[in-house]
């Protein structure tokens, strides 16, 4: 209330935005894919920051939204909101602090409406989204190379390459470990989800449901610790019979592909 009352509205939207965003992954509610909720209206929000002018705000608005709605909503729906950061020119400016996390959901979330209509502009995209971050990493980006990690290794298993996906499920591994060594256990929990859903996907020659169990339990607890509460009860009814199925399953692959 303060900041917004001392004139500096950017850092608050930015402060409320952020809040929300958290209270949406930590708190069950019936619609996960919007940001309403106690701290701002989304309607409200939008509007305030186009009057005010505030591109990168409303780039981080967009980037929580297609981030909530590649986690609860439809991969449609995620597209379009990042298409108006595209349409204002902020989606791809390099001085955008959030540009590679943007990138990577955009770029997964065209991945999984390609799966959904085969539609090819989609994988396209998704491509594209993958050589911006090839480019960001060439500027020593830090915050890039697991997020470039799990879209080279969802690629291969959506384009059923398989002869690559042991070196797929290795980039998996490598992009969870990678996002706990820079302290991203949001990161980490979702390269563990990823993981599991490989595993999972019955068309791939890695299909393991033991294996799909273990990850998926690790990536339960990834975001149980870093407080997403709401992926947890999300992946807990989803996946019940696979967890209860296989309730103390081992990492068979404890070598190369282990995330410990």
């Amino acid at each position: 209330r303060n900041i917004k009352h001392s004139g500096h509205t950017d850092q608050w939207l930015h402060t409320v935005a952020s809040v929300q965003f958290a209270q949406k992954l930590s708190r069950p509610h019936q619609d996960n894919t919007t940001l309403d909720g106690d701290c701002m209206i989304e309607d409200e929000m939008f509007a305030l920051v186009r009057s005010k002018g505030e591109n990168v705000v409303l780039g981080l608005l967009n980037n929580y939204k297609v981030q909530l709605l590649v986690h609860f909503g439809d991969p449609l729906d995620a597209i379009k909101h990042g298409e108006e950061s595209a349409e204002m020119g902020i989606a791809y400016g390099m001085g955008n602090p959030f540009i590679s996390r943007f990138q990577f959901f955009v770029g997964l979330a065209n991945l999984r409406a390609y799966e959904k209509t085969r539609k090819r502009k989609h994988l396209n995209t998704a491509r594209m989204m993958k050589n911006r971050l090839k480019e960001l990493a060439k500027e020593e980006n830090p915050n890039v190379l697991h997020f470039i990690l799990m879209l080279r290794a969802e690629l291969t298993r959506v384009l059923r390459r398989l002869n690559k996906e042991e070196m797929a499920l290795n980039q998996l591994n490598e992009a969870a470990v990678t996002a706990r060594r820079m302290g991203s256990m949001l990161d980490d929990a979702f390269a563990n989800e990823l993981r599991a859903c490989f595993y999972l996907d019955s068309q791939c020659q890695s299909f393991d449901k033991e294996q799909a169990a273990y990850y998926m339990r690790q990536a339960v607890k990834s975001y149980r610790d870093y407080g997403a509460e709401t992926k947890v009860i999300q992946l807990q009814k989803k996946y019940k019979d696979l967890l209860l199925a296989h309730p103390q399953t081992e990492d068979k692959k404890a070598g190369s592909n282990s995330t410990s």
